[in-house]
C-alpha cells in the first residue's frame, strides 16, 4: 500500500503552511494571552476555502476526502506548544 499524500492534498499542506506562517505564526501567542480570536482571521480562512472542510459539499462545505481533511491542523497546538491545553 503506498501512503503518500497525492499532489493534491500535497498543495493543499503547502497552501495551509503557507497561510499559517503568514497569518498565524506571527501573531498566535498574542491572541492565547489575550484569549481572543480575531474576526480577521476567519473571514482570512474563509476566503481561502480552510473553513468548512469537514461539513459536506451539499451543505455548502468543501468537497475533501478525509484524508485531505487530516491535512489542517490546530494552529494552537502547532504553533504555540507552551499554550497547549492540558486535559
Amino acid at each position: 500500500m503506498d501512503f503518500s499524500f497525492s499532489k493534491e492534498q500535497e498543495l493543499l499542506r503547502a497552501s495551509i503552511e503557507e497561510f499559517c506562517k503568514k497569518e498565524i505564526d506571527p501573531r498566535i501567542c498574542d491572541w492565547i494571552k489575550e484569549r481572543a480570536f480575531p474576526r480577521a482571521l476567519l473571514e482570512k480562512l474563509s476566503r481561502t476555502g480552510l473553513t468548512g472542510m469537514n461539513i459536506p459539499e451539499e451543505l455548502g462545505g468543501s468537497p475533501l476526502d478525509n484524508v485531505s481533511q487530516c491535512c489542517r491542523r490546530d494552529p494552537g497546538e502547532a504553533r504555540a506548544p507552551q499554550y497547549r491545553l492540558k486535559l
